[in-house]
């Protein structure tokens, strides 16, 4: 079985042994999913922890979700699945695909942020991109 976990602010964990990190925005809100050294998959809104779910052997893919209410009483449901075997990550918001990319470490020296276009056409930029300005 699967175990989900709902972790509030994102202080105590925050980058700690975070492997690969993919910023997003939707709506003018931004997001994050990371994928920690052990395995875990998490889904962070505000820099809040909302879901987290852990690896379990053989079960691909590792599956985290969060309901938010944006504007107006709109829900939006945003989903991220990881696949660890194929390195392949997609994002939907209310089941319409936002973001599908295979994952990589380019430096191979730790966490790195990979770059992902929301829906809503925002942008955030690598930490290797913003070190250039």
């Amino acid at each position: 079985m699967r175990k989900h976990s709902q972790i509030g602010p994102a202080s105590t964990r925050d980058s700690a042994n975070v492997s690969q990190r993919i910023a997003f925005e939707h709506r003018r809100r931004p997001f994050e999913i990371r994928i920690v050294d052990d395995g875990a998959l998490e889904l962070y809104l505000d820099r809040c922890l909302r879901k987290r779910n852990e690896p379990v052997a053989g079960q691909e893919p590792q599956y985290v979700w969060t309901n938010v209410e944006l504007e107006w009483e709109e829900h939006h449901y945003v989903e991220a699945r990881w696949w660890a075997s194929e390195r392949r990550l997609e994002v939907t918001v209310n089941g319409a695909p936002l973001l599908a990319r295979t994952l990589t470490d380019p430096l191979g020296d730790g966490p790195d942020e990979e770059r992902a276009q929301g829906a809503d056409g925002g942008a955030r930029r690598s930490r290797h991109e913003r070190a250039e300005r």
